[in-house]
């Protein structure tokens, strides 16, 4: 299962749910969702949104991230018994 560290990175650079969906040009609702895992994102969506972070970063605090996707991004492996 695809699951997401947006939250964790979203606070530790202090950015708002509003800031990432204006700067993807999506709902906030829509963005929410992701980040809490109700829905999966898409390849290109997941790009999309590590390189708004890494955007937003840049312009409100002038550092230059390297967030990676596999930095937002994980697959959760669960162990058959």
């Amino acid at each position: 299962m695809l699951k997401n560290n947006l939250k964790k990175y979203r606070k530790k650079f202090k950015i708002t749910q509003d800031d990432i969906s204006l700067k993807l040009g999506v709902k906030r609702n829509y963005y929410s969702d992701i980040e809490r895992g109700v829905y999966v994102s898409s390849t290109l969506l997941a790009f999309k949104i590590c390189k708004a972070i890494n955007d937003i970063i840049f312009e409100k605090q002038g550092l230059r991230s390297r967030l990676l996707v596999d930095d937002l991004f994980y697959l959760e492996h669960k162990v058959q018994e």
